[in-house]
């Protein structure tokens, strides 16, 4: 069998510098995974999981693989996310695949942030929709986009982005959609666990369900497990059962799943002294960036990027920050916008305060391999 056509588009992307390699934990610090609250190493109690419950499903929730346990989590993660109904999908990607790709009809409109995730850019795609981006955060930008949406129009933003780590101005957008009838969904990946009175995210509680349609609720990041909820009204949920693919072609998690979930979200909403203690941190690294002269991305939350001089100068600084113990990521154009290579740090509850500041005194030792502001 002739693969060379495989093996040239390997070849190229390697010559490019974005070759892509699979990645375990590693043996420094960990200042590169989503689990800012350091809840991936909880697990329940064995007889929690006792394997009577079983570990798989056989099914489709829509064939034979639903049960109580996942109608019951649901349930429970509706009352205490402030939403009316939740509906469990397998990922974070899978939610966002599943709910924009049949969301809009064809001749509606998505006006979406030009940082919007992947997973939601496939969704569209997938969708008969038009979809329109607009300028990162700009309310202007985003307002202007009236002349050209049709139909109903859906807004489309994060809460927290995930590689700027920043958060649009989420009144003002509510405010806007409002007066010109769209609907507004939200991706709470990062902000789920880490900002709310409890880790419930930023549009929790705030009173917008007149154009908050619908919130996704991703449990890989602080919640340190998978999957994700789509959360919004009844009918909301009873839609996305007849026409979202993503769910009904999917073989449904198992109770073990659930069991997981829910004991992991109850530890995220007790978890006060941890988000003092992420923060803490979060202070403590941008208060020590800002007395180097390195160019630092605008964001109060636990995602921190540092500017570097294209794409192989943060390859370069990542190794050699990983020599040195410790554990960081490059992220390189077209992934974020050419110009914008970066080291993206996150930082977590665990990590202690001489880490945070051993990072930020390794990051200005190599001072000449990033951009300088």
């Amino acid at each position: 069998m002739d693969v060379s056509f495989l093996q040239e588009a390997i070849r190229q992307r390697a010559m490019q510098g974005l070759f892509r390699t699979f990645a375990g934990p590693g043996k420094g610090i960990d200042f590169c995974s989503n689990d800012y609250l350091g809840l991936s190493q909880l697990q329940p109690e064995p007889q929690s999981l006792n394997p009577i419950l079983g570990l798989g499903s056989g099914a489709s929730r829509l064939i034979s693989g639903n049960h109580a346990l996942a109608e019951e989590t649901e349930a429970w993660v509706a009352e205490h996310f402030g939403a009316d109904s939740a509906l469990w999908y397998g990922s974070g990607y899978l939610a966002n695949l599943g709910l924009f790709s049949c969301l809009a009809s064809r001749g509606d409109t998505y006006l979406y942030d030009e940082f919007i995730h992947a997973s939601i850019r496939d969704g569209l795609r997938l969708s008969q929709a038009h979809a329109y981006s607009f300028r990162h955060n700009d309310l202007e930008a985003l307002r202007q986009k009236a002349s050209v949406a049709r139909g109903r129009v859906f807004v489309v933003i994060e809460s927290v982005y995930s590689m700027d780590g920043d958060t649009p101005p989420l009144e003002a957008i509510v405010k806007l959609c409002r007066d010109l009838g769209w609907y507004l969904i939200v991706d709470e990946a990062h902000s789920l666990g880490v900002f709310g009175n409890r880790g419930e995210g930023h549009t929790f509680s705030q009173g917008w369900d007149d154009v908050l349609l619908a919130r996704v609720l991703t449990f890989g990041k602080a919640a340190g497990f998978h999957g994700a909820m789509v959360l919004g009204s009844p009918v909301l949920k009873e839609y996305l059962t007849q026409f979202s693919r993503p769910l009904i072609y999917t073989t449904a998690s198992s109770r073990a799943d659930f069991i997981t979930l829910r004991f992991k979200l109850e530890k995220l909403l007790m978890a006060e002294e941890a988000r003092l203690s992420l923060f803490r941190n979060v202070e403590q690294f941008i208060r020590g960036m800002t007395q180097t002269s390195l160019a630092l991305m605008p964001s109060v939350s636990p995602i921190q990027s540092v500017l570097c001089d294209g794409n192989d100068a943060a390859v370069r600084l990542a190794e050699l920050l990983s020599a040195e113990g410790f554990e960081v990521r490059a992220v390189r154009s077209p992934t974020v916008p050419k110009g914008t290579e970066r080291i993206r740090i996150i930082l977590h509850s665990f990590n202690t305060q001489e880490q945070v500041g051993a990072l930020v005194s390794a990051l200005s030792h190599h001072e000449a391999l990033m951009k300088i502001s």
